[in-house]
């Protein structure tokens, strides 16, 4: 896989890009079985958790407006990982 270029410079994989904002989702607290646990208010329980993990959201427009330096992606590192 060749890396995204942007104004002429490589973009690292997991950087993350301006189309990718994703609006801050609101947190509350969630009873479970076993005690109190965090998540969203809309929250999804096939795509927000996975193993009882409460997930990171994250959009997906890569290579699209431009590279945020100061940001990595959530789920690029986790794709090789599937």
């Amino acid at each position: 896989m060749t890396a995204p270029m942007w104004n002429g410079m490589r973009v690292p994989y997991i950087t993350a890009w301006t189309a990718e904002h994703v609006p801050r989702p609101r947190i509350i607290k969630v009873p479970r079985p076993w005690g109190w646990h965090i998540g969203y208010m809309n929250e999804d329980p096939v795509a927000d958790r996975r193993l009882e993990a409460l997930w990171v959201r994250s959009g997906l427009g890569q290579g699209r407006g431009g590279p945020d330096f100061y940001r990595n992606n959530a789920q690029r590192p986790l794709s090789p990982v599937r």
